[in-house]
Formats: structure tokens, sequence, C-alpha cells
């Protein structure tokens, strides 16, 4: 395309590539970029998984995916990156993604949590809070 069709449609790539997808959705809708339309709604769609997956809300991801298959592996996909392996598999079964997501084995799972528990020190329950002052392993928790 050449000519102000052009520059329209740099626009809205432009508003892609800085991820305001709501106003490029807008723009090719009122210029009449069906693709560009589509792609902007799918990356709005996404984009907005993306943040009520970080604020813990399966249930709402799941409702933005609104039966997109796509969708759908991308919650799964996420939640399994982020070590959310049980909601993962719940999201796989309840959405009949099994041909689309690995089914990930309870060894895995116990190996990540597994490594996650090195990672973090917890303190035992009965040690008051307030007589810490800094630990940074066992033995100096110990002392």
């Amino acid at each position: 395309r050449g000519g102000v069709d052009g520059c329209k449609e740099r626009v809205v790539r432009a508003l892609m590539a800085h991820k305001k997808w709501k106003e490029a959705r807008r723009l090719a809708r009122e210029w009449g970029f069906s693709t560009l339309k589509r792609e902007a709604a799918v990356a709005l769609r996404f984009a907005s998984i993306d943040t009520v997956l970080e604020k813990g809300s399966t249930a709402l991801a799941m409702q933005l995916a609104r039966g997109d298959e796509d969708a759908g592996v991308y919650i799964a996909e996420s939640l399994i990156a982020t070590g959310r392996f049980d909601d993962a598999m719940a999201v796989r079964e309840e959405l009949k993604l099994e041909e689309r997501v690995p089914l990930i084995s309870a060894d895995k799972v116990a190996a990540a949590r597994e490594a996650k528990t090195l990672r973090y020190l917890s303190l035992p329950p009965h040690l008051p809070l307030e007589r810490v002052l800094w630990a940074n392993s066992l033995e100096t928790l110990a002392e």
C-alpha cells in the first residue's frame, strides 16, 4: 500500500510495536485494516491474559480466552513457565488441550518445588520473627 493508506498502516504498526494495542485496534477498525485489527485484538487479549495471570486469577484468564484454543494453550504454557503446574494441568484438562500441552509429571512438579525450597530459606514456625536479624543459611539460623 502506498500514499495515505501506507502512512496509516505504518501508524497502526508503530502503535503495535509500542504495545498500544487498544489504540492500534481502534485505528485499524476506523481505517479498514481488518488484518491489523485482528492482530491488535489478539495481542490485546494476550496482554490482558498476562495481566490477570500475574495477579493470580486463572479463572479470569480462562474467561478472556473465550474458547480460543491458542489462548488456552498460552495460558497453560504461561502457568507452566511460572511454576504453577497444578493450575496449568487443570487448564489443560478443562479446555481439553491434551494434544497441545504436555502432561507435567509428578516427578517434575516435585523437583520444581524442591528447587524452590532450596532457593528460598523458610523460617521454622516455632522461631519468633522478632528475634531474627539476619540469616543466610540454616547453620546461621541455628546459632
